[in-house]
């Protein structure tokens, strides 16, 4: 995990006083979860912020010019979108 990127999102929030939510895309894979029989987990790889408009209990994600670029990159570094 890079854990660089992960505190890179949660410092932003941090910044704000914890007042503004933020969104972020998760792109990461699915793999066979060793703890549980026939489990699987999900590892992320990588957080892509799109444009947003955060608000004290909530935030919209809007309208990103770059959303098909980026699926196309995580793709070439065999990765998916898998949550947000």
């Amino acid at each position: 995990m890079n854990t660089r990127e992960v505190g890179n999102f949660v410092s932003y929030w941090m910044q704000q006083g914890c007042a503004i939510q933020r969104g972020g895309l998760l792109y990461g894979y699915y793999a066979e979860d060793p703890n549980y029989e026939g489990g699987v987990r999900a590892i992320i790889e990588a957080i892509y912020e799109p444009p947003q408009q955060g608000e004290v209990s909530s935030f919209e994600f809007l309208f990103d010019e770059n959303e098909s670029l980026v699926d196309r990159i995580a793709e070439a570094l065999s990765l998916e979108r898998i949550g947000w």
